[in-house]
């Protein structure tokens, strides 16, 4: 990728607050039920977070941001969970703060169809104010310190709830799963995510 020669070139050495990478995000989120999009619909609001734990400052930085983000639900993850299906690849190898935005891929990706009648232009709207959010909060906050490793799962649980609401036990339920309280929950939320959404 592009991304892995800019960086060799322009990141070594230079100190800036946090990557910023916008990939796919111009769509709605689709499930792959009819009954979870229709009890569900505000799902295709979704924006997926990676990155949060690469600096532990993050999870703030995402939470705060997203508090001003209206009508956008923030669901943040582990970069584990997808990959480096994008450009944040390249700042992740290097050891920097990174957070990478996706709606996933939907289900015009690299297809004939791929145009704008698609997109939804009141979202990309959102998500321009979330990243503007995420831009003021990341530069306060203290991101030029090193980080050690850290555990997101109460931030990732906290988020989900707020991004799902009140009917998530609803949903987890439809999901065929239980409850979202610890790490191995996330795994196999995750894992059930990856083949009911379009992403």
């Amino acid at each position: 990728m592009g991304s892995l020669r800019f960086h060799q070139d322009h990141c070594g050495g230079t100190h800036f607050a946090c990557a910023l990478i916008m990939d796919l995000i111009g769509h709605d989120v689709e499930t792959g039920s009819r009954m979870i999009g229709s009890e569900f619909s505000h799902l295709k609001d979704l924006l997926f977070v990676l990155g949060s734990e690469s600096h532990s400052a993050l999870p703030g930085v995402v939470e705060s941001a997203s508090s001003q983000a209206r009508d956008l639900r923030v669901f943040p993850t582990l970069n584990a969970y997808v990959g480096d299906v994008s450009d944040h690849h390249a700042f992740r190898l290097g050891g920097e703060p990174y957070l990478f935005l996706s709606c996933g891929r939907g289900r015009y990706y690299h297809d004939m169809r791929d145009d704008l009648t698609w997109i939804n232009m009141h979202k990309v709207r959102r998500i321009f104010d979330f990243v503007v959010a995420l831009s003021r909060e990341a530069d306060s906050a203290a991101l030029n310190t090193g980080s050690a490793a850290f555990d997101t799962t109460d931030f990732e649980i906290r988020m989900m709830h707020k991004a799902i609401g009140p009917g998530l036990p609803l949903l987890l339920t439809a999901l065929g799963l239980g409850k979202l309280e610890t790490r191995a929950d996330i795994d196999r939320l995750a894992r059930v995510f990856s083949r009911s959404f379009v992403v």
